[in-house]
C-alpha cells in the first residue's frame, strides 16, 4: 500500500485537485440551518406530544411581536398616533395576516342589538386619554398582552401567513425593518421564534468566516515561527485548504446544512491537517538528513509516520462518532460531519503531502527555523531537569487531579434558555422582551381533558379558573393567556356585575353562547383546539436559569393537577422552551456515558495497535489526567456549561490523545528495533518531543481563536480546549517519561 502510494503519488495528487475543483463551485449553494427542531431530543415522549398538540393546535411561531417603548408613558396621543399609523403601514406588507395591538383593540359590550364592539382607544383630541388609560388598566388582565404593567412599553402581534420558505420570510422581515425605518421617532424591538431562527442564521454565517480567517492567520502565523521558509507555510496553508474547500463543497453537495456548531470546522480541519503534516515534514526532514534518497525517505516517513496520524485520526473520528448517541439532531449531525472531515483531512494529507517531498523546488524547505527548535531544546531540557524529582512531580499531578475531582462538581450547568452574542441586535431586542414583556421565555401549560371528557364543562371551566388565577398570582409570569379569559370576557359582557374572578359559575346554556362569539375574540385557535379537549395557558417568563425554571415548573404542575379533578382532566409542562430545558439536561447526562464510551472505543483501537495492554492503559491515563484537570478548571471559572459545549470533554479526550499517541508509538517503535527502554524512550523524546510541542501550538492556537467568538458555548470550547492541550503537553513531556522508567518492567 505504502509502495503503491509513493509509486503513484502524482496521479492520487491529480485527482485530490481535481476533486478540489469541482468541490469549489458547490461551496456558495451551501445552506445553514439553525432550525430550534434539530436541537430538540426527538426521541423524548414530552418532544412527539408537543408535536401532536401543534397539530391540533395553531402554531404559535408564525407570531412576531414589535415591542415599542416611550418614556415615560405610552398614553400620549401624539405617540399612540404614531404608532396607529405604523400599524397601518404594516397591514401594506404581503405576508402579514393580522396585527393586533392596544390602537385596534376592542371590547365587547352587550346592547338591545346584540354585541358591540367599542375600542379601547380612540385617538381624536375631544377624548381624555387618562379616562381611557384607567379603562385599559382595568381590563389589564386582557390588555397585559399590549401593554406593560408600567405604561412604557406597548406591544404589536403581527400574524404571519403560511410561507413556503426562508426567503419569504427574509423579505417579510426586510419589509417590517424598513417600515420601522420610516418611523424613527419610534423606538421598536423586535422578538418571535422565526425571527431569533433567522438572526442567529445570519449570527451563524459571520462567525464561521470571522473563526475561518483568523484561524488561517493564526495557522500562518504559527507555521512562520516553526518552519524557516515561506514554501513550508504556503504549502501547509495549501493542505488545510485543499481540505477545507473538499469539506465543504461535500457539504453543499449532499444538501447537509451547517449549524452553530460549525463555527468548529475551520479549526477541526486545521488541527488535524497541519498536525499531520508536521510529523510528516520533521520525520522527511530527518530520514532526508540520514542521505537517504527521496523516494526512500518518503517511503520510511510514510511507513512510520502514516500509522500514528491513521491511529491519531481514527481515534480522533471515533470520539466525533460517539455523539451518535446524543438526543439532539444537531450534535449527531456534527459529529457525523466532523468524524468525515478528520478522516477527510487525513486522507488528502497522506496523498498531497509526499508530492511537496518529491518535488527538487520544495527540497530543504521543511526544516524548522532556528528559533523554534533552540526553544523548543531549551524546553525539553528544562523538562528533562524536572525528571531528577518524580516523586515531586507525581505528586503535584496527583494533587491537582484529586483537587479537580472535587471541584466538578461545582461545574455550572444552570444555563439560560438562548445563548446570544452580546454585541448583536438580537441580544439588545432580547433585553428589551426580557424586561419589558415579563421575560424571553415562553411558558406553557397544557390542560388535557381524560376518559372521554370535554374541558368546556361548568365544573371543570371552574376548576381551570382556580388555575388562571393561581398563574395569574405567580409573580415570574407575566401576560397569562388561556381560553378562561375568552369565557370570562363573554361572562362580564353579559353579566355586568360580575366582577369576582376567584368563581367563575356558569351553565351549559351560558357556555355554548359565549363560544358562539369567540370569532371575535383574537387568538383562540391558538390556546384550545376545535373538541374543547385541550386548553393552553401561554405567558412570558424571565430566563431565569434552567434548575430554578425546573423548579417552578414542577410546583406548578404539582398545583394545578391539585386543583383539577383528575378523573376528568390533567395537567403538564410542554412548549419548544420546555423541550430546549429538557434537551439541555439529558445532553449534560450523556456527557458523561459518551466521554466513557470514547475511552473505552479508543482503548479497543489503541490495544489492537500497540498489542500491550500496558502502553495502552498509559495513553489513557496520560490523557484522562488532563481532562479530569481541566474539567475542575471548568467548574472553578463558572463558565457555563451548556447542551451543545457539553460535547467538549469528548472532544477533549480525543484530540488531546494525539500526541500522546504519537509519543508512545514512536517509543514502541524503537523498543521493536532492540533499544532499552531508557534508550527509546531518549530517542522517543528526541525525534518526536519538537513535533508535539510544534503540534500544541498549532492546537492551542487552533482552538484558541474560537474564544474570539460571541458565542458563549465556542468561547467556552476555546478555552477548555486550550487548557486541556497545555496540560496534556505537560504530561507528555514531563510526567510520561517519568512513568515510563517507574513502570517499564511492564513496557
Amino acid at each position: 500500500m505504502i509502495k503503491t502510494l509513493v509509486k503513484y503519488k502524482i496521479l492520487f495528487f491529480l485527482l485530490i485537485i481535481f476533486l478540489t475543483v469541482i468541490a469549489s463551485f458547490n461551496i456558495s449553494s451551501i445552506k445553514v440551518n439553525t432550525n430550534f427542531s434539530q436541537f430538540l431530543p426527538d426521541n423524548d415522549p414530552e418532544y412527539l406530544f408537543n408535536k401532536n398538540l401543534k397539530d391540533q393546535l395553531k402554531n404559535d411561531e408564525s407570531i412576531l411581536i414589535i415591542g415599542i417603548e416611550n418614556l415615560p408613558t405610552i398614553y400620549n396621543k401624539s405617540f399612540l398616533k404614531n404608532v396607529n399609523a405604523f400599524t397601518d403601514s404594516l397591514e401594506n406588507i404581503e405576508n402579514i395576516k393580522n396585527i393586533r395591538s392596544i390602537t385596534n383593540l376592542s371590547y365587547p359590550i352587550k346592547s338591545m342589538f346584540g354585541l358591540l364592539s367599542f375600542p379601547y382607544l380612540e385617538l381624536n383630541d375631544t377624548i381624555d386619554i387618562k379616562i381611557q388609560a384607567k379603562k385599559i388598566i382595568k381590563d389589564f388582565s386582557v390588555t397585559q398582552n399590549f401593554v406593560n404593567k408600567d405604561g412604557t412599553a406597548l406591544f404589536i402581534w403581527l400574524e404571519l401567513k403560511e410561507l413556503q420558505n426562508v426567503t419569504q420570510f427574509q423579505n417579510t422581515l426586510s419589509s417590517i425593518e424598513k417600515t420601522s425605518s420610516e418611523f424613527l421617532e419610534l423606538k421598536t424591538y423586535l422578538w418571535g421564534k422565526k425571527y431569533l431562527l433567522e438572526s442567529l442564521n445570519e449570527i451563524t454565517k459571520i462567525e464561521t468566516e470571522k473563526i475561518s480567517l483568523w484561524s488561517i492567520l493564526f495557522l500562518i502565523i504559527a507555521l512562520a515561527l516553526i518552519f524557516r521558509t515561506p514554501m513550508a507555510v504556503l504549502l501547509s496553508v495549501l493542505l488545510v485548504v485543499i481540505s477545507f474547500v473538499l469539506f465543504m463543497g461535500g457539504m453543499a453537495i449532499l444538501d447537509r446544512p451547517f449549524n452553530i456548531m460549525s463555527n468548529l470546522f475551520p479549526s477541526i480541519i486545521i488541527i488535524s491537517g497541519v498536525s499531520d503534516f508536521i510529523h510528516l515534514s520533521i520525520k522527511y526532514n530527518s530520514e532526508r538528513n540520514r542521505h537517504k534518497n527521496n523516494n526512500e525517505a518518503i517511503y520510511n516517513t510514510i511507513k512510520e509516520i502514516g500509522w500514528a496520524i491513521f491511529t491519531t485520526s481514527f481515534t480522533t473520528a471515533i470520539g466525533f462518532l460517539i455523539l451518535q448517541i446524543s438526543p439532539m439532531k444537531a450534535l449527531r449531525n456534527f459529529g457525523l460531519e466532523a468524524g468525515i472531515a478528520v478522516m477527510l483531512t487525513f486522507i488528502v494529507t497522506l496523498f498531497v503531502t509526499p508530492i511537496f517531498f518529491t518535488s527538487k523546488k520544495f527540497k530543504n524547505h521543511f526544516v524548522l527555523r532556528s528559533i523554534f527548535s533552540q526553544n523548543s531544546d531549551k524546553l525539553l531540557r528544562s523538562v528533562s531537569y524536572f525528571q531528577n524529582y518524580p516523586k515531586s512531580i507525581i505528586t503535584v499531578y496527583l494533587v491537582l487531579t484529586i483537587i479537580a475531582s472535587i471541584s466538578i462538581f461545582s461545574i455550572n450547568t444552570n444555563n439560560l434558555q438562548y445563548s446570544i452574542p452580546e454585541k448583536s441586535e438580537l441580544k439588545t431586542n432580547y433585553v428589551f422582551f426580557e424586561h419589558q414583556l415579563g421575560g424571553s421565555r415562553t411558558f406553557e401549560l397544557v390542560i388535557q381533558a381524560n376518559n372521554g371528557e370535554t374541558l368546556n364543562e361548568p365544573d371543570l371551566l371552574n376548576q381551570i379558573n382556580g388555575i388562571q388565577n393561581y398563574l395569574d398570582s405567580l409573580p415570574y409570569l407575566t401576560a397569562v393567556k388561556s381560553p378562561l379569559l375568552f369565557y370570562r370576557t363573554m361572562h362580564k359582557t353579559y353579566y355586568t356585575l360580575y366582577n369576582d374572578s376567584t368563581v367563575f359559575k356558569v351553565n351549559k346554556l351560558d357556555i355554548a353562547k359565549y363560544e358562539k362569539q369567540f370569532d371575535r375574540l383574537a387568538m383562540s385557535s391558538y390556546l384550545m383546539n376545535k373538541e374543547k379537549t385541550l386548553f393552553k395557558f401561554s405567558a412570558q417568563m424571565k430566563d431565569l436559569g434552567r434548575h430554578e425554571v425546573e423548579s417552578i415548573n414542577e410546583k406548578i404542575v404539582e398545583h394545578c393537577n391539585m386543583l383539577l379533578d383528575s378523573t376528568k382532566a390533567s395537567a403538564r409542562i410542554s412548549g419548544t422552551d420546555y423541550l430546549f430545558d429538557r434537551s439541555h439536561e439529558k445532553r449534560i447526562q450523556n456527557m458523561f456515558y459518551g466521554i466513557i464510551l470514547a475511552i473505552i472505543m479508543v482503548a479497543i483501537t489503541l490495544g489492537i495497535i500497540f498489542k500491550k495492554l500496558s502502553i495502552t492503559l498509559l495513553v489513557l491515563l496520560l490523557t484522562i489526567i488532563p481532562i479530569i484537570i481541566s474539567a475542575g478548571i471548568l467548574g472553578f471559572t463558572n463558565l457555563e456549561l451548556r447542551a451543545g459545549s457539553s460535547i467538549i470533554f469528548t472532544i477533549a479526550f480525543v484530540i488531546a490523545v494525539d500526541n500522546t499517541i504519537h509519543l508512545l508509538s514512536k517509543f514502541q517503535w524503537e523498543r521493536n528495533q532492540g533499544n532499552t527502554v531508557e534508550e527509546a524512550l531518549s530517542l522517543a523524546i528526541k525525534q518526536c518531543g519538537k513535533a508535539i510541542i510544534a503540534t500544541s501550538i498549532i492546537l492551542i492556537g487552533g482552538f484558541s481563536v474560537l474564544m474570539l467568538s460571541d458565542y458563549n458555548e465556542m468561547f467556552t470550547m476555546g478555552f477548555l480546549m486550550s487548557t486541556v492541550i497545555i496540560i496534556t503537553l505537560s504530561a507528555v513531556i514531563l510526567l510520561a517519561p517519568i512513568l515510563i522508567i517507574k513502570f517499564k518492567k511492564y513496557l
